[in-house]
């Protein structure tokens, strides 16, 4: 073989495309997200000149639910709980007849300590949220008790109506977690809220000032939460561009916990005195 053949084939073989590095695994998501494993089939409601989509899924020790209008029909409050739990409360938009869809899905996520049972459910909606109900099949919590502290986190994502029936773009959800071993637990609760729109964590009973939305976290609201809250580290981040505000109260002490987990203890979201949803969240407290 020549030198000239040798120098072809060396020029041949660096200019040859080298072989395709793998592909790099995705990020895993982060903590605060639930990751749909399973879901239900999209159910639709058609009741009364109602009609909307809904959905149940679950992901790794966690559930979403989801419901959205269908194009052609009017403003629609919802409710869809069960027995233990109200899933969440929101008040759809109405959306024209003349829209290909109708946008986002508005969506809660719910905590769970064990995997979850499927199992009927109701779903509300018209006047009063109880004109019309479903039954729909949908991931439960399994309500048996666990000794551990899993972080419990809940979330309520999507578009919703506002105090003036308009559409508002909301992404909000809070954990609570328990650090630490008997009799030095300490607690620590996160508020994320992504949004450029101005916002106050309640105390019970009260309501936002005029041009905030409240915050109003039931199960969390302990007389050690309270006192803690104008503690509160705010810090900014930014989430998929959003700017998200993070409020966190942590190291509160307490020799013993609860666990506050019933239906009527709920993140509820407010304009005025307007309750716009509402989402049952539980959470830690320290034990009296």
């Amino acid at each position: 073989m020549t030198w000239f053949l040798y120098a072809v084939l060396a020029l041949f073989f660096a200019q040859t495309p080298q072989a395709t590095q793998p592909m790099q695994p995705s990020p895993k998501p982060d903590s605060d997200e639930c990751v749909p494993t399973d879901s239900l089939k999209i159910g639709l409601t058609n009741q009364g000149g109602y009609a909307f989509n809904y959905q149940s899924r679950k992901g790794n020790g966690c559930r979403l639910y989801r419901v959205r209008n269908t194009p052609g029909h009017v403003l629609t409050p919802v409710i869809w709980e069960d027995e233990h739990e109200i899933f969440f409360s929101p008040d759809l938009p109405d959306c024209p007849s003349t829209a290909k869809d109708c946008g986002e899905w508005v969506e809660s996520t719910l905590t769970d300590t064990k995997p979850p049972i499927k199992g009927e459910t109701s779903l509300g909606y018209g006047f009063n949220r109880d004109e019309f109900k479903d039954k729909p099949d949908a991931f439960r919590k399994n309500v048996s008790k666990e000794p551990a502290f899993p972080p419990l986190f809940t979330a309520i994502r999507g578009v919703l109506a506002d105090s003036k029936h308009q559409p508002l773009q909301i992404d909000i959800s809070v954990k609570s977690v328990v650090s630490g071993t008997a009799p030095d637990y300490r607690l620590s609760y996160v508020v994320k809220v992504s949004g450029d729109f101005a916002f106050e964590i309640l105390k019970p009973n009260a309501f936002p000032e005029p041009g905030r939305l409240g915050i109003r976290w039931s199960a969390a609201a302990s007389p050690e939460f309270l006192e803690a809250l104008p503690k509160a580290k705010w810090t900014k981040e930014t989430k998929e561009g959003k700017p998200t505000h993070v409020v966190t109260i942590e190291g509160i002490p307490a020799k013993s916990v609860s666990l506050i987990d019933e239906k009527k203890e709920v993140l509820a979201l407010f304009q005025g005195d307007t309750r716009l949803t509402a989402t049952t969240a539980p959470a830690y407290r320290p034990a009296k």
